[in-house]
């Protein structure tokens, strides 16, 4: 017997929830350039701690102001998600679990957490992600719910996949992997019709990154689409690019630090763009 994922949208202590997700990323040693999308979205919050205000104090004074003063539309945006989970991430999950050939074999339940940050975070290890509602707070144009759970839920099942096959790879090349292959899973036809994509590109620390194979240059995610029609498995594709890419996780790892230094900006300045943009050899 196989089960079909369950999405339950978490509504409890989000105040210190959110305190405590925003301290871990104006900390996080790993992704060093949230910090920054966090002050250019809040910059009343970096003033403060600029100021040599006690950045824990601060942060829960500002998360607890902001959801008072917009109470009402977080309420509304937090019911509508839910609308929009219980009508539809059946057939989306559904989907998704087709194309990337995931099972489970016991109820799986996943938790989506609303959040004010600026980017919407996951928890491999407790199984739960964060959906930032920042933009329709703010009454700007947003990332639906179920898109972002979809986005989500394709790096747990990437994860089990490489648990499955007994796959090992290194932190950077994993993480342009995961970031990559949900490119090529939201993209196929019938999932980019339920969620209303178009053209989607994904996040964009992968939008620069090139290989290079036999004298050929691709971006890696064309690299991945044109691997995955000649496989027609997603299984098979996952063992294919950690065979071919493990050898040169070291230069995943360069590209990783350098958009950790310079983020967007590579795409501001011609000559950190060559630099980024410089092919990888496999």
């Amino acid at each position: 017997m196989t089960y079909a994922p369950k999405i339950s949208i978490v509504k409890d202590n989000l105040i210190d929830r959110e305190a405590s997700i925003f301290l871990g990323f104006l900390n996080n040693s790993q992704f060093p350039q949230n910090r920054r999308f966090i002050f250019k979205a809040f910059p009343s919050l970096d003033e403060r701690i600029s100021r040599g205000e006690d950045e824990k104090e601060a942060v829960y004074s500002f998360v607890k102001s902001f959801y008072e003063d917009h109470d009402k539309e977080i309420k509304t945006i937090i019911t509508e998600a839910e609308k929009n989970i219980a009508d539809n991430s059946s057939l989306a999950i559904e989907e998704l679990s087709r194309v990337m050939e995931a099972s489970w074999d016991m109820p799986v339940s996943y938790e989506a957490i609303p959040t004010i940050l600026p980017f919407s975070p996951f928890n491999e290890r407790e199984k739960n992600f964060r959906f930032s509602i920042l933009s329709k707070v703010l009454g700007k144009s947003s990332k639906d719910v179920l898109y972002i759970a979809c986005h989500e839920i394709s790096h747990f099942i990437f994860f089990d996949l490489l648990t499955k096959f007994s796959l090992s790879i290194e932190n950077d090349l994993k993480h342009y992997l995961k970031e990559s292959l949900v490119v090529l899973a939201l993209n196929q036809d019938t999932l980019r019709t339920i969620l209303k994509l178009e053209n989607y590109k994904g996040n964009p620390e992968v939008h620069g990154i090139f290989i290079e194979k036999d004298e050929r240059v691709l971006s890696l995610v064309d690299y991945l689409f044109e691997s995955y029609k000649n496989e027609k498995s997603f299984g098979s594709l996952l063992k294919q690019i950690i065979k071919e890419m493990s050898p040169v996780s070291q230069d995943f790892s360069q590209k990783r630090s350098f958009w950790n230094k310079y983020g967007n900006d590579i795409y501001g300045s011609p000559e950190l763009a060559d630099q980024y943009n410089t092919p990888i050899k496999i």
